[in-house]
């Protein structure tokens, strides 16, 4: 019972993780309806950057972890600004493919600076132990679950308060009414980028915690908010906090209890895209996507 217990919050910590990702390919989609595939990259140089940071540079965790921020609005800025707003107007297709193109790109700045090799972290946390009964496990996992509940009420109020968030809610609905109203739509889309490099990249730092080093498997690993932003409905933000953890908790419990008993050992890494298969072939547009409907 006490493993189940362990089993059931570290899922919940690594799916918030997840949740983080996801509410940066949310926001993104919600604002230009592009769906962001170089996600996995800008959390694999987001941890890179942040090793970078504390190990190389031998700065404070605090400045690192700033530093990696900055970087990350540099780049989602940047990226907006010299790859996609060239395309505007062009079809929906020639975006997404630019997203690829763009993973790959991320693929080759981690093997040119880092050579894609493992490179450890340091043990924030010590030995600490977070006991609750008699089960112990690592505080990271709590960190991560209360970082990223902070990081969307942070978001709900600034989308509900701030003029704008009150702009990139105006451009999700229609981008035309909204040029009309005066807000400035490229301003809207860059925000977008940049808000979704940040999440990416403190994910990253989040996983590289979790896992103990920076790894080009992290961006792989990320890849895993995928399924959480189809199941939870690719406009919804409060989807992606409630299915990230579940879909974390799937995962980690299929390794403990499922994979095991199977002729192959590693169920637990398509565990989470059985379950999108499942909840898009029962509701195609996820447990709380916007259901569309058209007059004709």
């Amino acid at each position: 019972m006490e493993d189940l217990f362990k089993n059931l919050f570290v899922g919940a910590g690594i799916g918030s993780v997840y949740s983080l990702i996801g509410l940066g390919i949310v926001i993104i989609y919600k604002s230009s309806r592009i769906f962001n595939f170089a996600a996995g990259g800008m959390i694999a140089v987001g941890s890179y950057f942040f090793w970078t940071c504390i190990e190389q540079l031998n700065v404070h965790p605090l400045m690192g972890l700033s530093a990696t921020v900055l970087l990350a609005l540099a780049i989602g800025f940047l990226i907006e600004r010299t790859t996609l707003r060239p395309i505007v107007g062009q079809p929906i297709l020639a975006a997404i493919m630019m997203t690829l193109a763009l993973s790959s790109f991320f693929d080759g700045i981690i093997l040119l600076f880092w050579e894609g090799r493992f490179r450890p972290y340091p043990n924030f946390v010590g030995n600490a132990k977070v006991a609750i009964g008699q089960t112990a496990f690592s505080p990271i996992y709590l960190i991560a679950i209360v970082f990223v509940l902070v990081f969307f009420f942070v978001l709900l109020a600034y989308f509900k308060y701030t003029r704008t968030g009150l702009g990139m809610r105006a451009a999700a609905e229609d981008h035309v009414v909204a040029r009309v109203r005066g807000i400035n739509i490229n301003r809207v889309f860059g925000l977008s980028w940049a808000i979704c490099s940040v999440l990416c990249s403190l994910a990253g730092v989040l996983l590289g915690m979790i896992t103990g080093a920076a790894s080009h498997y992290l961006g792989i690993m990320g890849l895993k908010a995928f399924p959480v932003v189809l199941c939870g409905g690719l406009e919804s933000l409060t989807g992606c906090i409630i299915v990230g953890p579940i879909i974390g908790i799937i995962e980690v419990l299929s390794a403990a209890y499922i994979s095991p008993y199977l002729p192959w050992k590693t169920f637990e890494e398509v565990a989470p895209y059985f379950v999108l298969m499942v909840i898009l072939i029962l509701k195609p547009y996820g447990l709380f996507g916007l259901k569309k409907i058209e007059r004709i």
